[in-house]
């Protein structure tokens, strides 16, 4: 077990960001971060360089203001498992929580691979277009099969495929200010799961969601 920084007032970072200028968002994050800093050493005796993202919402600015005052490992709340080329500031966690807790989702949770996304459209953070372009370029895609894409507004769809891409082509804006997105496939030699999960935010969004 291991402490880290979870944010002193566990804000919606992400979601307030359209609401500011860069220097001021930037400003909030820095003083948010000492506050908490300062009573993790009032508690602990030093000032642990892991942070949880609260609720998991993360945008490039956070990421970057985080590097650098010297954080080595950001954590996100995206439920896939991770290996050797999972990005120290994007570490994906599994939730083992609620309905999640019992021991048939925790097996399927262990037995599933990262699938190897090289690229992928959109990009974390705000959205640039709405509704986005949507894809995942895979390494080796000839080894998987039955591949969906799942959108937290939208639900599962089946994606199409060409060459090392998959894609999936949305009419509607998306609504929600936040989407997890996923790329989900089967591994054909191991036949194992594998995922690839991350996620957006869109800056114009209903009360309700």
């Amino acid at each position: 077990m291991e402490f880290g920084n979870h944010s002193y007032s566990h804000t919606h970072f992400a979601k307030i960001m359209p609401q500011m200028d860069i220097k001021s968002y930037e400003k909030l994050i820095v003083e948010d971060t000492l506050k908490a800093e300062e009573r993790l050493k009032k508690l602990l005796g030093f000032v642990p360089k892991i942070y949880a993202f609260p609720y998991g919402e993360y945008t490039k600015p956070f990421i970057q203001v985080l590097k650098e005052m010297g954080y080595v490992a950001l954590f996100t709340q995206d439920p896939q498992n991770v290996d050797k080329g999972t990005s120290l500031w994007l570490i994906h966690r599994q939730p083992v929580v609620g309905s999640w807790a019992k021991m048939k989702h925790f097996k399927e949770v262990l037995n599933t691979e990262v699938l190897p996304v090289v690229r992928h459209s959109p990009d974390i953070g705000y959205l640039k277009r709405n509704p986005p372009e949507i894809f995942a370029e895979v390494k080796n895609l000839k080894n998987y099969k039955n591949c969906g894409v799942y959108i937290s507004e939208v639900g599962w769809i089946k994606a199409q495929r060409e060459k090392n891409r998959l894609y999936v082509k949305i009419k509607k804006p998306l609504k929600r200010w936040k989407n997890r997105i996923a790329f989900t496939c089967w591994n054909k030699k191991p036949k194992k799961k594998a995922t690839y999960f991350w996620s957006v935010y869109v800056r114009d969004y209903g009360e309700d969601n």
